[in-house]
């Protein structure tokens, strides 16, 4: 009776150790949280540890609805205040400066200018990439923390009485690192002693092809 007991804690122990706190890294480069208890989850991810300046910088989104409410997300943010992506750079402790494609999002933004939903049924998976590099200058080395605030909205919140609010998510401390673009060395297979006759250094063993020397 006792090993049954030893054993049931020990599994109890293993799970305890799966379980993922809220906004908090999933695995490694990716971050979740929750909302509505749980039945709706966020994951924000990005597919390496580290990137080289000029790479294209991928931000994949991942909802989970299992909710039995139909919602739908406006990736763009337009008309929700708050809804933003920030880079911030540890070393220089500032925030990168937009591209001139995120400031006219921005502006969209905050004059409602657009729509851009995309519906996530009940018991639906809805995935979207966001290139970093398209909304953000990242020029120099160094590590970065990236922080998504958007919103989720009910697809009846009109029709609904009372009317339903949206629902606000924040991931935050989302660590990017950027290192120097890599150059391949061309020279690498060079030999770095030429063989003798190779290379002509007298005038003499030149050829002068012009078409003022021919003869």
């Amino acid at each position: 009776m006792k090993s049954f007991r030893l054993v049931v804690l020990l599994l109890l122990g293993s799970f305890s150790t799966w379980a993922i706190p809220n906004n908090q890294q999933d695995m490694e480069n990716s971050y979740q949280t929750e909302l509505l208890s749980g039945k709706v989850k966020i994951i924000v991810s990005f597919e390496q540890k580290e990137y080289q300046i000029g790479d294209k910088i991928p931000l994949l989104l991942t909802i989970q609805n299992d909710s039995e409410d139909a919602l739908y997300y406006n990736w763009k943010g337009y008309g929700y205040i708050g809804s933003d992506i920030t880079v911030l750079s540890t070393s220089a402790k500032e925030k990168v400066k937009k591209t001139a494609l995120a400031k006219a999002f921005d502006a969209r933004r905050r004059g409602f200018n657009s729509h851009s939903f995309d519906d996530i049924p009940p018991h639906q998976k809805y995935t979207r990439t966001i290139d970093l590099m398209s909304f953000f200058a990242i020029t120099d080395p160094g590590d970065y923390i990236v922080s998504l605030t958007s919103f989720l909205s009910y697809y009846d919140y009109i029709k609904a009485k009372p009317s339903r609010q949206p629902l606000k998510f924040t991931i935050d401390e989302m660590k990017l690192k950027i290192i120097e673009k890599k150059v391949e060395n061309t020279e690498k297979n060079k030999s770095p002693h030429p063989v003798k006759g190779d290379i002509r250094d007298s005038a003499s063993d030149r050829k002068d092809v012009s078409p003022h020397n021919s003869n």
